[in-house]
């Protein structure tokens, strides 16, 4: 990782560091909240900007997953209308964060549960789940991973 000090502000904060890792060219911005108190915070600059589609069965647009920092990932997902994802489990504790459209999620075996916009659900480490997209637009979700979400981390149970 190259790191380097800089001087430029943003929102009345001062930039004072910038960290790019050469391996996926992942850029961070470390921040100055307040100069006096020097609290500092990261932002994460994703060069990552494409949805890809995964073998999950739905479109994903990583927006931040990073070995350094390997504490948490946020993806972007997208299920269009009347899809459904495949059986899977992942050995990290997941979040779906549900910011549009309509769903009906499945874990493990109890019953399905339908979720909506503003709906946070919390998934379990190994818990097998899917997710049916039952309304007429795009089933559009944040998944938050931790630690991170690796591909080592996920397992298709059907196939």
């Amino acid at each position: 990782m190259r790191q380097s000090v800089i001087g430029p502000h943003i929102d009345d904060r001062q930039v004072i560091a910038e960290s790019t890792c050469r391996s996926n060219s992942i850029r961070y911005l470390i921040l100055t909240s307040d100069r006096q108190a020097n609290v500092t915070r990261m932002i994460f600059k994703n060069p990552n900007t494409q949805e890809y589609w995964f073998e999950e069965g739905l479109f994903v647009k990583e927006l931040m997953n990073s070995p350094e920092n390997d504490r948490v990932s946020v993806a972007r997902c997208r299920l269009p209308a009347g899809k459904q994802t495949r059986w899977h489990s992942l050995t990290v504790t997941e979040w779906y964060l549900i910011l549009e459209g309509q769903g009906r999620l499945e874990l493990g075996s109890a019953p399905p549960i339908q979720v909506s916009a503003d709906d946070c659900v919390e998934i379990a480490p190994g818990e097998s789940q899917r997710i049916k997209n039952i309304g007429d637009t795009d089933l559009i979700f944040q998944s938050v991973c931790m630690p991170r979400f690796t591909p080592q981390s996920f397992s298709l149970l059907e196939t």
